[in-house]
């Protein structure tokens, strides 16, 4: 009749026994008051790509993959030119 298929019995891969650690995710809109947004207990990987605002976290719970999205800064306002007066009159001086 038909062959009996045995499937492996799922396995946890674990680091080499290294330490785990705890991650925080903080909010730091309001520097004076930084907000915890999420807790990662029991990281043993963690690898971040800046250029796209992502962070790579393992732990015992799976693979997190959390982006960071950027908020767009205003362009910097256009200085009119320095004379002598403009470039002393104010600390530092609203010309270029």
């Amino acid at each position: 009749m038909g062959e009996e298929i045995h499937h492996p019995r799922p396995t946890t891969v674990r680091s080499n026994g290294s330490p785990t650690q705890t991650v925080k995710i903080l909010d730091l809109s309001d520097p004076a008051h930084p907000k915890t947004i999420q807790v990662f207990k029991n990281v043993t990987g963690m690898v971040g790509d800046a250029g796209r605002g992502i962070l790579y976290l393992a732990n015992d719970e799976g693979l997190w993959v959390l982006k960071h999205e950027r908020k767009q800064m205003a362009p910097a306002k256009e200085k009119k030119p320095c004379d002598s007066y403009s470039a002393i009159a104010a600390m530092p001086p609203d010309c270029q």
